[in-house]
C-alpha cells in the first residue's frame, strides 16, 4: 500500500534577529527551522547532529488505514529528484548504493490513530 503524506503549514511572525539557525527540517518543503539564541548551544547541537546523537521523530497524517503493527523500513535512501524533493529506497546492493550515492536509513512507523470519516491515519515516524 502507498500512503500520501499531508503537510499543513502554519505561519508565525517572530523576531529572530539575534538567532542562529541550527537545522532546517524538510528543506525542500515549507519545513521547520530550528533556531538558537546561544552560539554554545548551536555548536553542541551541530556536533550532536553530526555524531548521530539527535533523535528525530515526526508526526504525519497519511491517506488510508495504516497497518496496526509497527512498520520498519531499513533500506538505503537516495535523492531520486532534487527539484521535487523526492527520495526513494534502494536494495542493499553495494553497486546500486554507490551509483545512487545512497545513505543508510532506518525508519520506524507506528499508527497512532485512524479516522474512518476522512480515511486518514496519524502516524509517528522515528528516524
Amino acid at each position: 500500500s502507498k500512503f500520501i503524506v499531508s503537510i499543513q503549514t502554519y505561519y508565525v511572525e517572530l523576531d529572530i534577529t539575534d538567532s542562529i539557525a541550527l537545522h532546517r527540517l524538510d528543506k525542500l518543503t515549507s519545513g521547520l527551522l530550528l533556531l538558537s539564541k546561544s552560539q554554545e548551544l548551536a555548536t553542541k547541537f551541530q556536533k550532536d547532529l553530526v555524531n548521530h546523537q539527535v533523535e528525530k521523530m515526526y508526526i504525519a497524517r497519511v491517506t488510508g488505514k495504516f497497518p496496526d503493527e509497527e512498520v520498519i523500513v531499513d533500506k538505503p535512501i537516495y535523492c531520486a529528484c532534487k527539484k521535487a524533493g523526492k527520495y526513494d529506497c534502494c536494495e542493499n546492493d553495494e553497486k546500486e548504493i554507490k551509483e545512487k550515492e545512497a545513505k543508510e536509513a532506518k525508519t520506524k512507523f507506528k499508527k497512532r490513530w485512524y479516522d474512518e470519516v476522512t480515511n486518514t491515519s496519524l502516524i509517528e515516524c522515528n528516524l
